[in-house]
């Protein structure tokens, strides 16, 4: 049988990243090292810094991944990074309606490839719903025009989980 018959995703061996911004890391780098952790992840700014041996990386688009991406390609990612983040809204766009959070959809699309399905979500939720003109928004857009929405319907604390080598190897211990 092939191993890709099995349904095995990147959220069954991934735990809850603890994440940084440019501002907080200097200040956490003796949590991370106490926890034994080499990377302090700064999504926001698309950085981590390796707590090993004191520089600051970028994070490329190929470290963050959906949440149901299939274990080997997280195998074949892990061999060029040294991390990789499930990003809780990969793909996923808010609705917004005369001003007001209306719900949440998913495309399973990272935001650079999914111009077609937002344009056919978008005539889907006008015909379903009745909006004239809705927004739909991605996260970074959703803060940046509508930030206490952001801030009110939007849970970020657990945005991101995380997959290193060391993590996934317990993980998948479990697995089998």
């Amino acid at each position: 049988m092939d191993v890709r018959d099995y349904h095995h995703l990147a959220e069954e061996i991934a735990q809850q990243a603890d994440t940084e911004t440019l501002e907080t890391y200097e200040d956490r780098i003796h949590y991370y090292e106490s926890k034994n952790y080499s990377q302090i992840p700064i999504p926001d700014d698309n950085k981590y810094y390796n707590v090993d041996d004191g520089w600051i990386g970028d994070i490329t688009l190929d470290q963050i991944i959906h949440p149901h991406t299939h274990l080997i390609d997280i195998l074949e990612l892990m061999e060029d990074a040294p991390f990789l983040l499930l990003d809780a809204f990969y793909g996923c766009y808010f609705l917004i309606y005369d001003g007001e959070y209306v719900t949440t959809f998913g495309t399973g699309l990272p935001d650079e490839h999914s111009t077609e399905k937002k344009e056919e979500l978008l005539e889907k939720i006008e015909n379903q719903y009745g909006f004239s003109e809705p927004d739909l928004l991605t996260y970074n857009e959703l803060e940046k025009h509508y930030p206490k929405i952001t801030d009110e319907k939007v849970d970020i604390e657990n945005r991101y989980q995380i997959i290193t080598l060391s993590r996934s190897h317990r993980q998948l211990r479990n697995l089998v």
